[in-house]
């Protein structure tokens, strides 16, 4: 059945699509490349067309953040092994739901073409990235020492995250939705009809959460975060997270 390509394209630009001047595109051999719109340049703005062509397969695509705010936090799990990237997601969307209270209903998953997978949150309204940054630090907080691999934030203004449903230009792969109990993928019209379900959360939900940690917890991260003298991205925010969880873990802070 041919699947409802213009629905589809309107379902990105109301979930995804946040900024067009600036975008990400991967080409056949796998690499990506951030292409900012000037006036000065020959680089288009990120259109409907472009949408159409990654849902064909052609060329795949990425989003970033609308500048401070965001629409939406995506959770990117990156493993070497598939097994480790299954149980970290499993673990990740077990404290979504019952450390966070995110319904398991608005906790939307989809394979990433890889090895790994990203866990996507909408929200109704824009959110402040400081405020969704900070939701990420708690919710790793609680998922813990991660045995291998990482979870990365996203998207903010300097690191966009590939939108679903296109193919991962290296592997070949479908990057389709899967059950988020489960893992197991659907099939490429289920998940066109599964993201043509996909309502947006109340902000509020974000913005207004607290994840029960303990003061003493709260303190101890900070030190030992402010003690590995990061820049401030999602990436080293990961590792530092990791590194600090390890080392109160082994009582060694």
């Amino acid at each position: 059945m041919e699947q409802p390509t213009k629905q589809l394209v309107k379902q990105f630009n109301e979930l995804y699509i946040q900024t067009r001047r600036k975008y990400l595109a991967q080409f056949a051999d796998g690499r990506y490349f951030t292409l900012s719109y000037a006036p000065s340049n020959k680089t288009v703005k990120f259109n409907d067309s472009m949408l159409h062509t990654h849902l064909k397969g052609d060329i795949t695509y990425g989003v970033f953040a609308g500048g401070r705010v965001s629409k939406f936090i995506t959770f990117d799990v990156d493993c070497n092994d598939s097994a480790m990237s299954r149980w970290i997601t499993l673990k990740l969307i077990d404290v979504l739901e019952n450390e966070a209270n995110i319904p398991r209903k608005d906790i939307h998953v989809s394979f990433s073409g890889n090895k790994g997978y990203h866990v996507d949150i909408f929200f109704d309204k824009q959110v402040k990235v400081d405020a969704l940054k900070e939701f990420y630090h708690n919710v790793l907080v609680k998922v813990g020492t991660l045995p291998d691999g990482q979870v990365e934030f996203r998207p903010s203004w300097t690191q966009g995250v590939k939108i679903p449903l296109g193919v991962h230009q290296k592997t070949g792969n479908r990057c389709v939705f899967v059950d988020n109990e489960t893992l197991e993928p659907y099939n490429y019209e289920e998940s066109c009809e599964y993201f043509l379900r996909i309502e947006p959360l109340q902000a509020e939900v974000i913005t207004e959460s607290t994840i029960d940690l303990t003061d003493e917890q709260v303190t101890e991260f900070e030190e030992v975060v402010a003690s590995t003298d990061i820049t401030v991205n999602a990436v080293d925010l990961s590792g530092a997270l990791q590194r600090a969880k390890r080392i109160l873990d082994n009582g060694r802070l």
